[in-house]
């Protein structure tokens, strides 16, 4: 982990109305402004950066555990080309 990524701040985790769960990662101010940071494919939501500007900047970053990926569960007929 670089000097620029910094562990989360707070984990979550929800029910989807298909079953599955979907987990995300939030870093700054619980009352930001959020900001959804999408990672690229095959990788999870743990990648923050940045964190020690978002109180200045009042914003709260959430990254999103792709399908399959860190703490959400498979979408069983997800492809990469879907």
């Amino acid at each position: 982990m670089s000097e620029l990524e910094t562990p989360p701040e707070r984990r979550a985790r929800m029910q989807l109305h298909d079953d599955r769960i979907l987990a995300w990662y939030e870093w700054g101010p619980v009352d930001g402004l959020p900001v959804l940071f999408c990672t690229g494919a095959g990788m999870s939501g743990w990648l923050g950066f940045g964190a020690s500007d978002l109180p200045r900047l009042g914003l709260k970053l959430i990254a999103i555990d792709r399908p399959g990926l860190g703490l959400s569960e498979v979408h069983p007929h997800k492809t990469l080309s879907s």
